[in-house]
C-alpha cells in the first residue's frame, strides 16, 4: 500500500530522560532523501526506555489547550531537553532551567517564526509568563509574581500575545496539530475529544441484573458509542455536502446541453445503440455500489436499456438529448460523493476483515448509521462485543474522525486485547483508513508482529549514553 510522505513530526532528540537516557529519533525512515517524513513511525525498545513518556511528552507539547494540565505534566516529567523537528522547517524546542524537573522554557524558531517562552510553577499552576518575571522570579515573593501576572493580562488585547499571553499556546493554535492520544489504559485522549464529551447529555445508567443487554455508561462501550455517533454525524454531514456540489455540477451540467442545442441541432455528435446503452451501464453500475450504503438511488439498469433498443434509429439522437444530460447530473453526483463512499467503504471493509472469523459484521447506511450485526443479522449493542472488538472498533472510529481533527494520533502499544492476527493487519487499517490525509501515526510497541509488516518505520530506542 502506498503511503504519503506527509507528515507532521521529521524527528525529535531527548536528552536525560529520567537522568538516564538520551534519545535521537528519526522519523523520516530509511532510504527518504528530501522526503517530508513517513506517516508511521513505530518506537521499539526495551521496558523502562521511555517509549510510553516520550508519546506522552508529544501530546503535552503539541496541544494548544492550556487547561488541560500539559504543561504541569511536563514540568513533572524528568528530562532536560526535547527538540521536536517539524516537517515544516521549525524547531521546537523545551528546556528545564532548574534540574530535570520544574520550570521550563518553550523556544520556537523557524524562518517565519521564533520567539521564547518561560513557564514557571507558581501556586496556581504552570503559568507562561513574560521573560522579564522568567529572569527576576528567584527575587520575587509569590504575591509579587501574582501581581505582575494580572497586570500582564490586564493590558489591551494587541498587547496581550506579546506581554502576558501565551506566546507557545498561540503557535499551538496556528499549527493545528491536535494531538490524539490511545494511551495505556485503553482509552483516547485529545483536546477536542474531551471537549465533545462534556458537551454530550448524561448518560443514563442502567441495573444491569435488570437489564442484561444495557450497556454500561462508564468505560469503553459508552465511549464507543459516542464514537459511532460522531462518525455517522461526520458521515452524513459529508453526504449532505456532497450531495449540494453535485446539484450545483448538475445545474452546469443542463445549462451546458441547452447551450450546445442552441448552436445548432447538426452539432450534436451521432451515437449508436451500444455507445448510449454503455453510459447507462457505467453509471447504474456506480449507482449500484453507492447505493450499497444509501448514498444514492440506484439507477434500474434494465429499464434504460430496454427503453433504449427500442428507439428507432432514426431517433437515436433525440434519446441521446433526453438522457445525456440526466446521466451527466448523476455523473456529477457521483464524483461529489466519490470520498465520503471510498471513507465508509474503506473502513467497513477494514472493520469486517477483522470480524471476519466471527460471523459479526459492520455495516453502513445512511439513515441507519454504523451498526454491528450477529451472523443472524441481529443488531448488537458496544457491550455485547469482546474487549478485543470494542477496541479495534473504537481505534478504527477515532481514526476516521482523526482525519478531520488532528495531524497526530499516539498510540501506547495497540496490540493489548489483539491477537495475533489483528495486530497484524492493524497498521495497515489505520494507514488505509487515512490514506490521503496528513495524519501521522507514532506507536510504541513491543509486538514482533506489528513491528515485522513495518520494518521500514522502525525507530529503535538505543540511547546515546
Amino acid at each position: 500500500m502506498q503511503v504519503t510522505n506527509s507528515a507532521l513530526i521529521s524527528w525529535i532528540e531527548i536528552e536525560d530522560l529520567f537522568g538516564t537516557s538520551s534519545y535521537h529519533l528519526n522519523f523520516f525512515g530509511d532510504n527518504e532523501p528530501g522526503s517530508r517524513g513517513r506517516r508511521l513511525t513505530l518506537l521499539y525498545g526495551n521496558n523502562g526506555s521511555g517509549k510510553t513518556t516520550i508519546l506522552k511528552l508529544l501530546w503535552d507539547t503539541l496541544s494548544a489547550d492550556t487547561t488541560k494540565g500539559h504543561r504541569e505534566r511536563i514540568a513533572k516529567t524528568p528530562f532536560r531537553t526535547l527538540v521536536i523537528h517539524l516537517s515544516t522547517g521549525d524547531t521546537i524546542r523545551v528546556a528545564k532551567t532548574e534540574g530535570l524537573t520544574g520550570p521550563f522554557s518553550i523556544a520556537v524558531d523557524g524562518e517565519s517564526v521564533s520567539f521564547h517562552q518561560p513557564y514557571l510553577v507558581t501556586p496556581v499552576g504552570v503559568t507562561a509568563v513574560p521573560e522579564s518575571i522568567a529572569n527576576n522570579h528567584a527575587a520575587l515573593s509569590e504575591r509579587e509574581i501574582r501581581l505582575r501576572l494580572m497586570r500582564a493580562r490586564r493590558k489591551r488585547p494587541s498587547e496581550e500575545y506579546e506581554e502576558g499571553g501565551d506566546k507557545f499556546a498561540e503557535y499551538l493554535k496556528g499549527l493545528g496539530a491536535v494531538p490524539y492520544m490511545l494511551a495505556d489504559d485503553r482509552q483516547i485522549y485529545g483536546d477536542a475529544i474531551e471537549s465533545d464529551a462534556r458537551e454530550e447529555e448524561e448518560w443514563v445508567i442502567l441495573d444491569e441484573e435488570d437489564d442484561p443487554s444495557a450497556e454500561s455508561a462508564r468505560g469503553v462501550a459508552a465511549e464507543l458509542t459516542q464514537a459511532i455517533e460522531r462518525v455517522d454525524s461526520l458521515v452524513k454531514d459529508q453526504v449532505i455536502k456532497g450531495g449540494q456540489q453535485g446539484s450545483r455540477s448538475s445545474n452546469s451540467v443542463y445549462l451546458g446541453i441547452l447551450g450546445r442545442v442552441a448552436r445548432t441541432e447538426s452539432s450534436r455528435k451521432e451515437v449508436t445503440k451500444d455507445e448510449l446503452i454503455g453510459k447507462i451501464e457505467e453509471v447504474a453500475e456506480r449507482t449500484q455500489v453507492y447505493s450499497r450504503y444509501g448514498l444514492l438511488p440506484r439507477i434500474i439498469k434494465d429499464q434504460f436499456v430496454n427503453a433504449v433498443r427500442a428507439v428507432p434509429d432514426s431517433e437515436l439522437g433525440v434519446a441521446e438529448a433526453v438522457l445525456d444530460p440526466f446521466l451527466s447530473s448523476q455523473t456529477a453526483r457521483l464524483d461529489a460523493l466519490n470520498g465520503v463512499f471510498e471513507l465508509v467503504q474503506t473502513f467497513t471493509n477494514e472493520m469486517n476483515r477483522f470480524f471476519s472469523n466471527s460471523g459479526k459484521k459492520v455495516t453502513y447506511q445512511t439513515f441507519r448509521g454504523i451498526q454491528v450485526r450477529s451472523a443472524d443479522n441481529a443488531r448488537l449493542a458496544p457491550a455485547q462485543l469482546s474487549s478485543g472488538e470494542r477496541q479495534i472498533l473504537l481505534l478504527l472510529l477515532n481514526t476516521i474522525l482523526a482525519r478531520e481533527n488532528t495531524k497526530l494520533f499516539l498510540i501506547d502499544e495497540p496490540e493489548i486485547s489483539l491477537n495475533v492476527k489483528w495486530q497484524r493487519q492493524l497498521m495497515d487499517a489505520l494507514l488505509a483508513c487515512t490514506e490521503g490525509s496528513a495524519v501521522q501515526f507514532v506507536v510504541a510497541t513491543h509486538s514482533i508482529e506489528v513491528i515485522t509488516g513495518h520494518r521500514a518505520s522502525l525507530a529503535r530506542m538505543v540511547s546515546k549514553k
